[in-house]
């Protein structure tokens, strides 16, 4: 039985990580002039720059932290509740 239930979850964690894998989360900053785009296993996907930053390295480079940092907190939200679940599946009572 604890054979079963392990096989189980291995099998549900694959199909959370592949789940994580193709989510793309988006977040953008200041009225979208940058964009970062991350997936629920939390590996950037894409960062996205209005042109009319062009120059401004300063701005551009905290912009680009603060939408990393958005997106990031999004994917650890996501991961949470996925993993969540599936403690709560073969856990009853856990609580993340």
């Amino acid at each position: 039985m604890l054979e079963k239930m392990m096989a189980q979850v291995k099998e549900q964690s694959y199909e959370i990580k592949e789940k994580l894998e193709a989510a793309n989360l988006t977040a953008e900053v200041e009225k979208g002039l940058v964009k970062a785009t991350v997936n629920g296993n939390k590996v950037v996907k894409d960062i996205w720059i209005d042109e009319s930053l062009a120059g401004d390295t300063e701005s551009i480079s905290d912009l680009c932290v603060a939408a990393l940092n958005k997106a990031m907190k999004m994917a650890e939200e996501l991961h949470e509740k996925e993993m969540g679940a599936l403690a709560k599946d073969f856990l009853p009572g856990f609580k993340i």
